[in-house]
């Protein structure tokens, strides 16, 4: 089971669930795709967020890899 702790990604995860819901129980088509759309756009938004987490961890610990080397 996938583990997610930060609570931007959470967030944005669970607005692109609440997206798909609306999707599925959409009377038209125009607001099918509409929510189709933005729940991609809050996935999207969600590996943004893990990605910053992970450079800022990257950076965080630079130093101490540039210690190591010299």
């Amino acid at each position: 089971m996938l583990s997610i702790t930060n609570p931007a990604v959470l967030r944005c995860l669970e607005k692109a669930a609440e997206c798909d819901r609306r999707s599925r129980e959409a009377k038209d088509a125009h607001a099918r795709e509409m929510y189709r759309q933005l729940a991609e756009n809050w996935r999207f938004l969600s590996e943004n967020h893990q990605h910053i987490a992970r450079m800022g961890a990257f950076l965080q610990d630079a130093p101490d890899r540039e210690s190591e080397t010299q």
